[in-house]
């Protein structure tokens, strides 16, 4: 008869039963971290510098960014929470703001039997938002639609300018002598660059969740082998 007799085998049986929930746990932490940096890169995806034009005022972001004007878009990002799945692990970082879908895809919009208006300079805010938006043009006196010699239709105040008042939020009109203050064109499709912030923003990331669970799981190993 042959005895073997093996020496820590207890020890060796517990660290081996401990490593299937600490693997569970190291991969759980791993993807919330995970999710926690794509929110990160995420927001600065979305945090681009806009761009301004002496005509059209204060415009969107260049490149593969989005430009925020209020902030409230990046504050609506939301993800981090962990969900299992069997043996897949998974999270997600998104938001309910349907105006990112088009941002992110890109795409051509037809106004259908109306039309889209895009605001120059003089029709925006400081922070170059439309300043009758939710509202008819109609609602501003004297302001009254003009097609050019090129076909576009521009709406246009005749010898009036814009009085705003950041204080209370109200806009005026006052004279401005005979020159015509070109406000809105109108257009009936408009055709927008896909953004895809949300893909770039998972690229960016990818190399340091890998980092980041190669080394937990390491770690996890070496406790394993008693080292």
């Amino acid at each position: 008869m042959i005895a073997v007799a093996v020496k820590g085998a207890e020890a060796v049986e517990k660290r081996l039963q401990n490593t299937v929930g600490d693997l569970r746990t190291t991969v759980e932490r791993a993807v919330m971290r995970g999710g926690l940096e794509a929110q990160r890169a995420l927001k600065v995806r979305m945090a681009g510098k806009l761009t301004s034009d002496p005509f059209w005022g204060r415009g969107g972001a260049q490149g593969d960014f989005l430009g925020t004007r209020t902030g409230g878009t990046v504050k609506r990002i939301v993800g981090g929470q962990v969900l299992r799945h069997g043996d897949t692990v998974t999270t997600s970082v998104g938001s309910q703001d349907r105006h990112l879908l088009v941002h992110e895809e890109g795409g051509t919009f037809s106004s259908g039997s109306g039309f889209f208006r895009i605001p120059t300079a003089a029709a925006k805010t400081p922070a170059g938002v439309d300043r009758l938006m939710g509202k008819s043009i109609r609602s501003m006196p004297g302001m009254r639609l003009v097609r050019t010699k090129r076909g576009k239709l521009w709406g246009i105040l005749e010898g009036t300018g814009w009085q705003f008042n950041r204080a209370s939020g109200e806009t005026r009109v006052k004279r401005a002598g005979k020159a015509s203050t070109f406000m809105y064109l109108f257009v009936k499709s408009i055709k927008l660059r896909g953004r895809h912030v949300f893909a770039r923003a998972r690229e960016d990331v990818r190399p340091k969740l890998e980092a980041i669970t190669q080394v937990d799981v390491q770690a996890v190993v070496r406790r394993t082998n008693g080292s």
